[in-house]
């Protein structure tokens, strides 16, 4: 049956549910999810829930969903995108990749300038990490935005296989 969308009026904290069922067997499977909608409308420093993509390794063009089980395998590469709002201008904003296993760094990105584009309430970034070195395990990507005194930061787990 059809899929009902609520439009989120108010900036917060959610948890996304859904739910399936397999017609002639009747088996069910459920999923959930919590999404942090940034409250824009403050003009405050803020980042968008960090969107991960894989690639099948270096080279390779054809990027595919992991957002679900945001597992990657030794060799691929990690694709990261996110939105930052709230940026001064000038001046921008300087953004920061890092990878974390349990309390220890593993490695950190380039850090990057981002500058608000006219009539863009948003400074959208994406980079490619490669997970060559890494060993099998979990991981967290933390991506840091700093400007001017402010501090912006998300996260999200994944896993090399």
């Amino acid at each position: 049956g059809p899929l009902a969308m609520h439009t989120f009026q108010h900036a917060g904290r959610y948890q996304v549910r859904m739910a399936a069922r397999e017609g002639t067997r009747s088996l069910l499977g459920s999923a959930s999810a919590w999404v942090d909608i940034p409250d824009v409308a403050a003009g405050e420093l803020t980042l968008s829930s960090v969107f991960l993509l894989a690639d099948a390794g270096a080279g390779s063009t054809d990027l595919a969903d992991v957002q679900v089980d945001r597992g990657f395998r030794r060799g691929q590469g990690l694709h990261y995108v996110v939105h930052a709002y709230g940026l001064p201008s000038p001046g921008g904003a300087t953004l920061q990749a890092q990878v974390w296993q349990g309390s220890r760094l593993v490695g950190v990105a380039p850090k990057h300038d981002l500058a608000p584009v006219a009539g863009d309430p948003a400074a959208k970034w994406s980079e490619r990490i490669a997970l060559d070195s890494f060993a099998p395990g979990a991981y967290v990507l933390r991506v840091v935005v700093t400007s001017a005194g402010a501090k912006a930061q998300r996260q999200v787990s994944f896993r090399v296989e």
